[in-house]
C-alpha cells in the first residue's frame, strides 16, 4: 500500500479521460531516456479507432457477452476466458496448494529428523518458488523476445511434455526424474502460461471494453483456482502417478486451440488485431449499435496515407509527384472507403461489389440492371438517375465483369457527389428486387413467344460477338469450374431465359452486404469531405447483416490431361477471318513485381507494329492476322493472353493462304517456335531490348493516368479489392494500392539483366502449358440460331394458356415499372452550388503567322499542366483529286509504317552531325523508333460529310503524336522526315493493304459499321452530278472493293499505278494551304521554342525535298488562308431527299438489330459572323436551337420518357436522340433491338403525347436537370490536358476566338431557355417526327428473317452486296 503512493497514472486511462500532456509525461517517466514519440502515436492512433469520439463510454459485461459493442469482441473474450481457464487446467495452481506432500511423495523424507529444522519437501517448494520467480522474470524479456502467442505455444506444450515425464517418474518410481520435470514443469508455466493470460485481453481489447473483459477474465480465473483446488486433492489419491497425465492432456489442448484462435499482439495496435481477426480468423465483426454510439466515427482510417505514383516525366521541382490516397474502414463492418486525391475538377464513384458466379444464368449482370429499379428508402424509379442528372452528372453507370460488378458516376462537384452517395448506396445495399421490375429489365416472353427485356437483348448481341466467345471457351478450358472465370457472368440465352427474380433475391443477399462492398472516389477533395460527407453517412443504410461473401477461390489449373484447345463458332455472312486466342496461366495477383514484369515482356512481344510478334504475324508479305493484343488479364490469379485477330480463314479462296491456321497445334506451333527463336538469339542479340520496352510501357501507363486518372486509377484499385475479397491467400486481410509505386517498380525493372528476361520468357510462356481456342466464321450458324429462336417462341407461345391474361401482366409490369416521379420529390432533391464547378488552370494562345510554315496558316498553342507534349497538324485535303481519293485511307495507314530515305544534309535523329549522304532507315527501324520517343502517334482523317452531316472545316488530314515533353523535339524530326521521305515500296504498301483489309472484314459484323456505310451510300446517291465526297470512299463498302482490286494490282506487273498514286497524294499534302497546327505545351514551358522547332525541322525537310524529290507548288504553299471562318450551312444536308427514304439491310451474321432515324431542321447553333460574336449574342439568335437540345436532353436522359417507352418496356437495350450542334440535325438511335415496330412506335407516342401532357414531361425541374448535364459537359471538357486541346481545336473551327467565347455563347442562350421556347421548338421542329410524308431518313439493319410492320412505312429491302455495287471504281 505504502509503494501505491509513489506509483502513476496509467497513461491509456489518461488518454481516455481527455488528459493527452499528462499523459505523454507520465510515459515518458516510464521510459526514462527513451523517444516515446511512435509509441504515444501508436497509443493515440489506437484510441481513435476503438474509442472513437465518445470518449465516456465504458462497455459492460452484458455488452460484451451480448455483442452490443462498436466492434464484435466475442472473439477476443473467448480468448481471454479460454486462456485463463486453461491456466487453471495446467494443473499448476493444485501442485502449488499441496507441493510439500508432493515432494514427499516423490521424495520423501527420512522417519525422523531434527523438531524445528525444515524437511526435503518443504526445501523443495522453497526452492521452486524461488524458480519461479525467476523464471517469470526471464519471462517478462522473452515475451518481447518471441511474441506472446509463440510463447503461450511454448509454455503450455513443454507444460504437457513435463506432466508425461512426471508421471513417468512417480509410477515407476524414478525419483530423481520426477523431481527435475517436477521443478521444469513449475518454471515453464511461470516463463508464459502463468502471467500472459492476465496480460493478453488488455493487448486485443479496445480501451473501453478492457475493464468488463478484465473482470470476465479475472472471475474465470479465480473460480477455475478454486474449483482444481478442490478436486486436486481427491484426484491425486484416486490416480497417484497417472494424475498428471490429466494434465498433458489439457496442456495438450491448450497448444491447439492458442494455435488457431490466439492472435500475436505483440507489436501489434488493438485496430490491426481486430482487422486480423475479422479477416484471417475469419470471424464476422458485425454487431448491432446502440444509440449510445452516436457519437463514435462511423468511418476510421485504416494506417497513414500512401502517394498513388502519376509517373510524370517532368521534373520533381516542376511537377504533381503523385496522388495522397486514404483508406477509411467502417467502424461496424469490414466495409472500406478510398479517397484518392486527383486535383481535376471531375470526380467519380465507383462502388466494387466482388461477385462470383458457379452458372450461366447471368446472376450479377441482372441484379446489376435491377439494381437501378427504387430501394427501400428511395423506393420511386428513377430517383437516382434524375438525382444524378440534376447534380451536375451525366448519368448512373454499372458493368459486371468475371469477379465483380461496379457501379459509377461522374461528377462536376464535391457536393453532388456528396449528395448521391448515401443513394447510391441504398440502391445497392437495399434494392427492392421486385417481380415487376425484373419481367421488363431482364427476361419475359409476349403473347407470341417472343422473348424480350433489355438483359436478354442485350446478350442477344454480345453472346455470339467471336472475342467473347473465344475469351470465354479459354477461361473454361483454363479454370476449375469452382472458379467464377470458368462461367459466362453476363448470362447465356438459354441461362437468362431460366433465372427467376427469387434467385436474383438469394444471390443479392449473399453477395450484397454492407462487409463486401468497397467505395472508391477520386477528385479534387476538401479537407472536410471526411468529416462532412463519410462520417454523416446514414447508419440504417450501411448497417451490417452479418453476411460475408468472402471465401478461397481456388483458381488452380486443371488437369494435366484435360483438353487445351477447342474450335468454336461464330455467325457471319462471309468466311473471309477469325480469331486465333492464346492463354497461359499467370502468378497470383499478390505478385506485382512479377506481375509488371510480364506486362512489359508483352510490351515487346506485341506491343508496337516493330515488335517481334507482330513481325512475324502481321507485317509479312502474306499476313497470318490484322491484328494483335498481348497482356496480363487481371483476376485473382492472373491470366496471360495473346489475341489474334483477322486471322484469314481457307473460305477466303486465296490460294495464298495457309489452309490449316485453325487447326489445333498449327498457329501454336508458329507461336512456340518464335517464342524460341526470341530465347535462342536473347532478344535477337538487342541487350537494351527490355530496357526499352520498360521505358515505353512507363510512358504509356503515365500518358493513361494523365488523360483520365478518374477513371485509370479505381480500374487498378479494383483488382486489389477483388484481391482481397477471393485471395486464396488465408491471410491476407484487405490491402489496397498494390500498384501505387508502379513507376518505381517499372524504373527498377528497366535495370534486370537480360537473364532475368530470358527466365522470364521460358518460365511463363515457352515452358508452361498453353491453352488455345480457334473462333471461326460460320456462315449458316446464323440461320441455325435464328431457326432455334423460333422454335423456342413456339414453345414459349404454347406455355400461354390465356393470351390476354399474359399481355395484360406483362403491361402491368411495364406500367408499375416506369419511372415517375412525384412534384414533391422532385422538390425534395438537393441540388448543388454551381459555384464549387472547377476547372483545370490552362492557358490558351492563338499565334498569327506573318508567312506560312509549310500547309500551316495558324498555330493554336494550349498551355496546361502536363506531362506530356502533343502537336495536331491539320492540312486541308477539299481539293485532292477524285482519281486520289480512293486511296487516301490507305496512305493513311502507311505514311508512318513505311521505311524512309533521308537525303544527305539533314540531322538523323539525335546526332548532331549532318549526314553526308542518303540513310535509308527500314520499317521496323522507324516504328520502333517512334514507339519509343512517342506514347502515342497516327495519321488520319476528318471528312467534311461525316455521316450525313456537313463538317465546317471541310476534309482534312491530320498528323497527331503524343509524347513526353522532354521528346518533344525528337519526335517532331521523326514524324516530319517519316512523312516528307516516306519510301512507298510495292512491299510495303502490298503489306499494308493486307493488314487493312483484314480489319475491313471483321468491321462487317458491326450492325453500326453497317449503318454507317448505308447513310453515305444514300448521301453519295442523292448527290450526282456532284464531285464524289472522301467520305463515301471511307465506307468499308468502298474500301473493300479498292483494297481487294489494289492488292491484285500490287501482284501483278502493273505495280507502278497505284505507288505513284500514293506518291501524289503525299506531294499534294505537302502542298498544302490553310491548315492548322496545335500544340499542348506543359506549363513553364516556352511555347515560342515549340513552334520554332517544327517549324526549322519542316522547313530543313521540304527544302531537301524539292531538291531531290520533287519541286512542290511555292505559290500555293505560302498562301495564308483564313481558316476559322463560318461557312454558309446549306438548308437541306440530306441531298435531294424530298419524301421519307426507309431502308431495311437483313444481314445473316448479325442477332439483334440497330435502327436510325435522320431528319433536317433549319437550325445552327452558331454564329453568323466570328467578328460581331458579342453583338450577336445580346440578341440570341440560336435560341431555338439550344432550347431543342434542352429538349432532347429532357427526352434522352436516363430513365427519361424515351427510355421509358423502350427500354422499360424490353422493346431494345437502349435508346437515344442527339442533335448536330452545327447544322440542327436531329438524329434518333436505337441499339440491340428486341422488337423493331414497337420500339419505332413507342418513340413516335412518346413525341405525341407531349401535346397533350406537357406538364407531365417538361417542368422547371426537367428543364433544370437538362441544363445540369451541358454544366457536366461544360466541366468534362475543361478537366483534362488531352480533352482541353481537342475542345479548343472544336472552338476554333467553330469560329470563336477562344472557348471561353464559346462557352459564354453556350452557357448564355441556355440559361436563357424557358418552358415557352421549348414548347415552341416541340411544335416546329420534334412534331416533324409524326409526319409520314416529312423526308425522314430511316435505316434499319436487323437480322437476315426480320419483317417489319406495314404501318412503319414501305421499307427498300437491300442486301450488302447491292450496296456494295455502286462502290465499285472504275480504276
Amino acid at each position: 500500500m505504502a509503494l501505491l503512493c509513489f506509483s502513476v497514472e496509467s497513461p491509456k486511462w489518461l488518454l481516455m479521460t481527455g488528459k493527452f500532456e499528462q499523459a505523454r509525461m507520465t510515459l515518458q517517466s516510464l521510459r526514462k531516456n527513451a523517444d516515446i514519440t511512435d509509441e504515444f502515436d501508436q497509443m493515440m492512433d489506437t484510441m481513435q479507432s476503438s474509442d472513437g469520439q465518445d470518449k465516456t463510454y465504458t462497455a459492460s459485461v452484458a455488452d460484451i457477452v451480448l455483442g452490443r459493442t462498436p466492434e464484435n469482441l466475442r472473439h477476443q473474450l473467448l480468448v481471454a476466458v479460454m486462456a485463463m481457464l486453461f491456466q487453471q487446467l495446467s494443473g499448476l495452481c493444485g501442485f502449488s496448494f499441496y507441493s510439500t506432500s508432493l515432494f514427499d511423495k516423490i521424495a520423501p523424507s527420512q522417519q525422523t529428523h531434527d523438531v524445528g529444522k525444515p524437511s526435503l519437501p518443504q526445501i523443495l517448494s522453497v526452492v521452486m518458488a524461488i524458480v519461479g520467480t525467476g523464471a517469470t522474470l526471464f519471462g517478462m524479456f522473452l515475451a518481447n523476445y518471441l511474441g506472446r502467442r509463440a510463447l503461450m505455444l511454448l509454455s503450455h506444450g513443454l507444460m504437457s511434455i513435463f506432466c508425461i515425464v512426471m508421471s513417468i517418474g512417480n509410477v515407476f518410481d524414478l525419483q530423481l526424474l520426477a523431481v527435475v520435470s517436477a521443478f521444469i514443469y513449475y518454471a515453464v508455466y511461470f516463463l508464459g502460461s502463468g502471467p500472459l493470460p492476465w496480460t493478453i485481453p488488455n493487448e486485443m481489447t479496445p480501451t473501453y471494453a478492457t475493464s468488463a473483459i478484465t473482470a470476465i477474465n479475472n472471475s474465470i480465473g479465480y473460480l477455475g483456482m478454486f474449483l482444481i483446488g478442490l478436486v486436486y486433492s481427491p484426484m491425486l489419491s484416486a490416480m497417484g502417478g497417472y494424475t498428471f497425465a490429466v494434465f498433458a492432456a489439457t496442456n495438450a489442448a491448450a497448444v491447439i486451440f492458442f494455435f488457431f484462435f490466439l492472435p500475436e499482439t505483440k507489436g501489434h495496435t488493438v485496430s490491426e488485431i481486430y482487422d486480423f481477426i475479422a479477416t484471417a480468423m475469419a470471424i464476422d465483426t458485425g454487431s448491432s449499435t446502440v444509440a449510445k454510439f452516436d457519437q463514435q466515427p462511423l468511418f476510421t482510417k485504416v494506417g497513414s496515407d500512401f502517394i498513388y505514383q502519376a509517373g510524370s516525366s517532368i521534373p520533381p521541382s516542376k511537377r504533381n509527384n503523385g496522388f495522397r490516397t486514404s483508406v477509411y474502414k467502417h467502424s461496424e463492418s469490414s466495409m472500406h472507403a478510398v479517397l484518392v486525391r486527383i486535383p481535376r475538377p471531375v470526380y467519380t464513384l465507383n462502388i466494387y461489389v466482388p461477385t462470383a458466379v458457379t452458372n450461366s444464368k447471368g446472376l450479377p449482370h441482372a441484379l446489376e440492371h435491377l439494381v437501378f429499379c427504387g430501394s427501400k428508402r428511395y423506393p420511386e424509379r428513377g430517383y437516382l438517375d434524375e438525382l444524378a442528372t440534376c447534380n451536375l452528372s451525366p448519368g448512373s453507370n454499372a458493368w459486371t465483369d468475371n469477379d465483380n460488378t461496379c457501379y459509377t458516376l461522374s461528377f462536376a462537384s464535391e457536393e453532388a457527389l456528396a449528395n448521391l452517395l448515401p443513394v447510391y448506396l441504398d440502391h445497392i445495399l437495399n434494392p427492392l428486387l421486385r417481380n415487376e421490375h425484373f419481367l421488363t429489365e431482364v427476361y419475359h416472353y409476349d403473347e407470341d413467344g417472343k422473348e424480350k427485356g433489355v438483359v436478354f437483348s442485350e446478350l442477344v448481341a454480345n453472346v455470339n460477338n467471336p472475342l467473347v466467345v473465344g475469351r470465354f471457351q479459354l477461361q473454361q478450358l483454363m479454370y476449375n469450374p469452382g472458379a467464377t472465370y470458368a462461367h459466362y457472368f453476363g448470362g447465356s440465352l438459354a441461362g437468362t431465359a431460366n433465372l427467376t427474380n427469387k434467385e436474383v433475391i438469394e444471390y443479392h443477399c449473399k453477395f450484397y452486404d454492407v462487409n463486401n462492398i468497397t467505395v472508391v472516389m477520386t477528385g479534387n477533395f476538401s479537407d472536410r469531405f471526411e468529416k462532412d460527407v463519410l462520417q454523416n453517412l446514414p447508419k440504417e443504410i450501411i448497417q451490417n447483416t452479418g453476411c460475408n461473401s468472402r471465401f478461397t477461390m481456388h483458381c488452380s489449373p486443371l488437369p494435366s490431361m484435360k483438353e487445351h484447345f477447342k474450335i468454336r463458332t461464330f455467325p457471319s455472312s462471309s468466311c473471309d477471318s477469325g480469331f486465333i486466342i492464346f492463354g497461359w496461366h499467370g502468378p497470383p495477383h499478390k505478385d506485382t513485381e512479377l506481375i509488371i514484369a510480364l506486362e512489359i515482356l508483352f510490351e515487346y512481344l506485341s506491343g508496337t507494329s516493330s515488335s517481334p510478334l507482330y513481325q512475324r504475324f502481321i507485317d509479312i508479305p502474306t499476313p497470318k492476322a490484322a491484328q494483335l493484343y498481348g497482356g496480363v488479364v487481371p483476376h485473382v490469379s492472373t491470366l496471360l493472353n495473346l489475341n489474334f485477330s483477322g486471322v484469314p480463314y481457307s473460305g477466303h479462296n486465296d490460294e495464298s493462304l495457309d489452309s490449316n491456321l485453325f487447326d489445333e497445334r498449327y498457329y501454336e506451333g508458329l507461336l512456340i517456335a518464335e517464342l524460341n527463336r526470341i530465347h535462342k538469339t536473347r532478344f535477337d542479340d538487342d541487350k537494351d531490348a527490355l530496357n526499352s520496352a520498360s521505358k515505353r510501357h512507363r510512358e504509356k501507363l503515365a500518358a493513361k493516368i494523365e488523360s483520365n486518372p478518374g477513371n485509370f486509377l479505381p480500374e487498378q484499385l479494383c483488382s486489389d479489392i477483388v484481391a482481397s475479397h477471393f485471395s486464396p491467400d488465408p491471410q491476407n486481410k484487405f490491402c489496397i494500392g498494390s500498384r501505387a509505386r508502379q513507376f518505381d517498380v517499372i524504373d527498377e525493372l528497366s535495370n534486370r539483366s537480360i537473364e532475368y528476361w530470358l527466365d522470364l520468357l521460358k518460365i511463363w510462356l515457352i515452358d508452361q502449358t498453353i491453352y488455345h481456342v480457334s473462333v471461326i466464321p460460320d456462315p449458316e450458324l446464323g440461320d441455325r440460331l435464328e431457326a432455334e429462336r423460333e422454335k423456342i417462341e413456339t414453345i414459349n407461345a404454347a406455355k400461354i394458356i390465356d393470351k390476354k391474361a399474359h399481355t395484360n401482366n406483362i403491361k402491368q409490369a411495364a406500367e408499375l415499372s416506369q419511372a415517375r416521379l412525384s412534384d414533391s420529390t422532385k422538390r425534395s432533391m438537393p441540388i448543388p452550388d454551381p459555384a464549387g464547378i472547377g476547372f483545370l488552370p490552362h492557358k490558351h494562345y492563338l499565334v498569327t503567322l506573318s508567312k506560312t510554315i509549310g500547309p500551316v496558316s495558324a498555330i493554336q498553342i494550349v498551355q496546361v499542366d502536363s506531362g506530356f507534349s502533343e502537336a495536331q497538324l491539320h492540312i486541308p485535303i477539299s481539293d485532292l483529286p477524285d482519281e486520289l481519293r480512293a486511296y487516301l485511307p490507305l496512305f493513311k495507314d502507311l505514311i508512318l509504317g513505311t521505311s524512309i530515305i533521308l537525303p544527305a544534309g539533314l540531322l538523323y535523329d539525335t546526332e548532331t552531325e549532318y549526314l553526308t549522304e542518303n540513310k535509308h532507315i527500314k520499317a521496323m527501324e522507324v516504328n520502333s523508333r517512334l514507339a519509343g520517343i512517342t506514347t502515342s502517334y497516327s495519321g488520319f482523317i476528318i471528312t467534311g460529310s461525316k455521316k450525313l452531316l456537313s463538317e465546317l472545316l471541310g476534309d482534312m488530314f491530320v498528323l497527331k503524336f503524343r509524347t513526353p515533353y522532354h521528346k518533344y523535339a525528337l519526335a517532331v524530326r521523326w514524324i516530319i522526315q517519316a512523312f516528307v521521305f516516306a519510301d512507298l515500296t510495292v512491299e510495303r504498301v502490298l503489306n499494308i493493304a493486307q493488314n487493312k483489309l483484314g480489319k475491313i472484314l471483321a468491321s462487317k459484323r458491326k450492325a453500326n459499321k453497317i449503318s454507317d456505310a448505308v447513310q453515305t451510300h444514300f448521301t453519295d446517291a442523292a448527290s450526282k452530278g456532284k464531285p464524289r465526297s472522301i467520305e463515301s470512299y471511307l465506307s468499308y463498302l468502298a474500301q473493300e472493293d479498292i483494297l481487294r482490286h489494289t492488292i491484285k494490282q500490287l501482284k501483278s506487273d502493273n505495280k507502278s499505278s497505284t505507288i505513284k498514286k500514293l506518291y501524289n497524294i503525299q506531294k499534294r499534302l505537302l502542298e498544302g494551304a490553310g491548315g492548322f497546327l496545335s500544340i499542348l505545351v506543359p506549363d513553364g514551358e516556352d511555347y515560342q521554342t515549340y513552334i520554332d522547332t517544327f517549324k526549322w525541322e519542316w522547313d530543313a525537310c521540304i527544302s531537301k525535298y524539292s531538291a531531290h524529290c520533287s519541286q512542290l507548288d511555292a505559290h500555293r504553299n505560302s498562301v495564308i488562308m483564313p481558316i476559322f471562318s463560318f461557312p454558309q450551312i446549306s438548308s437541306k444536308k440530306i441531298y435531294g431527299l424530298t419524301k421519307p427514304l426507309l431502308v431495311h439491310i437483313p444481314v445473316p451474321s448479325l442477332q439483334s438489330a440497330t435502327v436510325t432515324i435522320f431528319f433536317e431542321t433549319d437550325l445552327s447553333s452558331l454564329p453568323s459572323n466570328g467578328c460581331c460574336v458579342d453583338e450577336e449574342l445580346a440578341t440570341l439568335p440560336a435560341l431555338d436551337y439550344y432550347a431543342l437540345e434542352v429538349l432532347i436532353n429532357i427526352l434522352s436522359r436516363s430513365d427519361g420518357p424515351l427510355s421509358n417507352a423502350v427500354r422499360g418496356m424490353g422493346y431494345a437495350y437502349s435508346v437515344s436522340m442527339s442533335i448536330s450542334n452545327w447544322d440542327g440535325q436531329i438524329g434518333v438511335c436505337v441499339n440491340n433491338v428486341s422488337d423493331i415496330t414497337n420500339a419505332i412506335t413507342a418513340i413516335k407516342q412518346v413525341i405525341d403525347d407531349m401535346k397533350n401532357n406537357w406538364d407531365s414531361y417538361v417542368g422547371d425541374f426537367d428543364i433544370g436537370m437538362a441544363q445540369s448535364i451541358i454544366l457536366f459537359s461544360d466541366t468534362y471538357m475543361q478537366s483534362t490536358p488531352a480533352v482541353i486541346l481537342q475542345e479548343r481545336i472544336s472552338s476554333l473551327k467553330y469560329g470563336f476566338k477562344d472557348f471561353k467565347q464559346f462557352k459564354s455563347w453556350r452557357n448564355t442562350h441556355i440559361a436563357a431557355v424557358t418552358q415557352s421556347d421549348i414548347y415552341r421548338v416541340y411544335e416546329k421542329y420534334l412534331r416533324i417526327f409524326l409526319d409520314r410524308d416529312y423526308p425522314t431518313f430511316t435505316i434499319v439493319v436487323s437480322q437476315q428473317d426480320t419483317k417489319l410492320a406495314e404501318e412503319l412505312g414501305n421499307f427498300k429491302r437491300m442486301t450488302l452486296e447491292e450496296l456494295s455495287e455502286p462502290y465499285k471504281i472504275d480504276y
